[in-house]
């Protein structure tokens, strides 16, 4: 009871979804792109955003580790003065 007409047309079905969600796939990747485009105002290699996030990551930990450092020596102090 197979019919030939109804297998053609489900696979044609089938690659219509996939190629619209393929279409959906693309077009969000390249909205994506535009979008950090925007954001950093010019476009930049994969590698020199890494690098950028990488200097501000190493920013971000050097401000807590002074921070941290000054807490310590406020604890220190206030210890010292107990003492």
């Amino acid at each position: 009871m197979n019919n030939p007409a109804v297998s053609v047309w489900r696979k044609r079905e089938g690659e219509r979804k996939s190629g619209i969600i393929t279409a959906f796939s693309q077009l969000n990747d390249f909205t994506q792109h535009l979008s950090s485009v925007w954001r950093e105002g010019t476009v930049l290699s994969k590698e020199e955003r890494a690098a950028e996030d990488l200097k501000s990551l190493q920013e971000q930990v050097e401000e807590v580790e002074k921070r941290q450092e000054e807490e310590c020596k406020a604890w220190d102090c206030m210890y010292q003065e107990r003492l």
